[in-house]
C-alpha cells in the first residue's frame, strides 16, 4: 500500500514544506481557506500570515475566520469550490 500525500494528526510537516508554505502565503494575492476549523497548527497560521492586501476567502458551512475576513461562502467545499470555479470561468475573457 502507498502512503497518501497527507500529514496525519500528530505528525509534523517537513520543515522545508512549512517554510515554503509560509513564503507562498505571504506572497499570495488570494488565499482560499476551505473546510477547516482553523484550529490545527501549523496550517491554521497560514491563513493569518499574509500581506494586508491579500484577499482571504473562506469556504465553510461553519465559518471559522468570519471575524478575520469579510469574504465568506458559508457552504461546504463540495459545492462552494465548484461554484467559485464556475464563477471564474464565467468571468474569463477568451
Amino acid at each position: 500500500m502507498r502512503r497518501p500525500g497527507v500529514v496525519w494528526f500528530g505528525e509534523s510537516l517537513p520543515q522545508i514544506t512549512l517554510l515554503e508554505a509560509q513564503r507562498e502565503s505571504r506572497q499570495a494575492g488570494v488565499i482560499l481557506v476551505a473546510g477547516t476549523s482553523a484550529q490545527v497548527e501549523p496550517a491554521a497560521s497560514l491563513a493569518q500570515k499574509y500581506r494586508s492586501e491579500t484577499m482571504v476567502v473562506e469556504i465553510n458551512p461553519e465559518p471559522a475566520l468570519r471575524h478575520r475576513t469579510p469574504f465568506v461562502l458559508a457552504e461546504g467545499t463540495e459545492t462552494g469550490l465548484p461554484a467559485i470555479v464556475e464563477a471564474l470561468r464565467g468571468n474569463r475573457r477568451d
